[in-house]
């Protein structure tokens, strides 16, 4: 009985090191399912680690677009996955997040050390306000197996200890 208890204990404390896992279902700019409710919902979140995973419907590369405004800054560490995306292989990410050219930034990592991986940040081209695909304005974050192209800035770093790739 004792061996089970701490057993239920330890898978318990497991799942609580993970944090909250929301899951991006739709590629509409706002409302439940999209990745601007996701960003609110991690910056809601009192777990120290979190993630943002993705299960949209279509042909990869499907297309989040921006339209009413930039995603709120993420301010909690998160991972946001786009290798979870059916779809996704090594040099062809499944998901795109893009803009219309009055967006300054897709994805702002401003909180604890996080990592994007798998996704594709393209088309922040407002050069009027040096829009950048992602920012980075904390230290220790981490870009792995993206591609950002066609953004007026890929990647601005205001911080120190940052990996761009590699392991």
């Amino acid at each position: 009985m004792k061996k089970t208890i701490a057993m239920g204990m330890a898978v318990l404390c497991l799942e609580r090191a993970h944090g909250l896992t929301v899951t991006v279902t739709n590629n509409l700019d706002s409302g439940p399912g999209s990745l601007r409710q996701a960003v609110v919902d991690v910056n809601a979140s009192v777990d120290p680690s979190n993630r943002i995973h993705f299960n949209l419907t279509g042909a990869p590369p499907i297309r989040i677009t921006l339209t009413s405004a930039a995603l709120p800054p993420l301010a909690k560490q998160v991972t946001i996955d786009g290798t979870t995306q059916p779809g996704w292989a090594l040099g062809t990410p499944a998901i795109a997040l893009s803009c219309p050219s009055m967006i300054v930034t897709g994805l702002m990592l401003a909180g604890p050390p996080s990592e994007i991986r798998g996704l594709r940040v393209q088309d922040f081209t407002n050069s009027s306000f040096n829009s950048t695909g992602i920012g980075l304005t904390s230290p220790g974050h981490r870009i792995a197996d993206c591609q950002v192209i066609s953004n007026y800035y890929g990647i601005t770093i205001h911080s120190t200890s940052n990996t761009i790739g590699g392991a």
